[in-house]
């Protein structure tokens, strides 16, 4: 397990790396030396992200939306090998369909089951 400062102060970098990604129109990647410090990065992103949360949990009451929540919520981190990508959730990366209603029609109960 890696251990970093857990102080405040020592998350700046996470915020201004979250601040880029999220004012950018797909988000930012970071090229890291080694893997291990693209996991690392990635560790401390995710940390800052939970303390906000936790923050905001004091903050907001719980029937406001940011109760619990964080800003940051809106990215997801992913590592590629050295490569460390802050990206917006969406659904744009997926292919989306809409269900045929055939689709949805339970087998013959004659027919055998086909595997």
């Amino acid at each position: 397990m890696a251990f970093f400062s857990r102080s405040p102060l020592a998350f700046d970098d996470c915020q201004d790396l979250f601040e880029r990604a999220l004012n950018s129109k797909k988000g930012i990647k970071i090229t890291c030396q080694s893997h291990g410090e693209a996991m690392a990065l990635r560790m401390r992103l995710h940390y800052y992200r939970r303390k906000d949360k936790e923050a905001n949990a004091s903050i907001y009451p719980r029937e406001h939306e940011m109760h619990k929540a964080s800003v940051w919520d809106r990215l997801v981190c992913r590592v590629d090998d050295n490569v460390l990508r802050i990206e917006h959730r969406g659904t744009d990366h997926l292919i989306i369909e809409p269900i045929d209603p055939s689709d949805l029609e339970e087998p013959n109960a004659e027919d055998p089951p086909t595997s």
